[in-house]
């Protein structure tokens, strides 16, 4: 059961995984603004939009795991931003939609 092995994560491994999920939005952002909250969510198909990898078939338990943040743009602008992770990869949910590209830096 994935909530009992949550209780037993070492508090360096959840800040860890916190600070990644920091890391992945404001990257996906062209690495400007900030995400001054995550917190985890117990269920990943509660995520606005969330679609279930290609290849599941429904009979293997699900081990993707998902949070939620407050992403802040540079311009003060709050976002609803889902992370979903299958432990190799972050997907980034947004209005309720898979965010597929990662913005590009603007140069001025």
């Amino acid at each position: 059961m994935v909530f009992v092995h949550l209780l037993r994560e070492p508090l360096e491994e959840k800040e860890a995984a916190l600070e990644s999920v920091r890391r992945y939005v404001v990257w996906m952002h062209a690495c400007q603004g900030r995400v001054p909250l995550v917190s985890r969510i117990a269920e990943v198909k509660a995520i606005p939009g969330y679609e279930e990898p290609d290849g599941e078939d429904g009979e293997e338990e699900n081990e993707e795991i998902g949070w939620a943040a407050r992403y802040e743009a540079p311009n003060g602008v709050r976002l609803d931003s889902y992370v979903a992770s299958d432990y190799d990869q972050f997907f980034l949910y947004e209005n309720g939609v898979l965010v597929e590209q990662r913005q590009i830096e603007n140069v001025a």
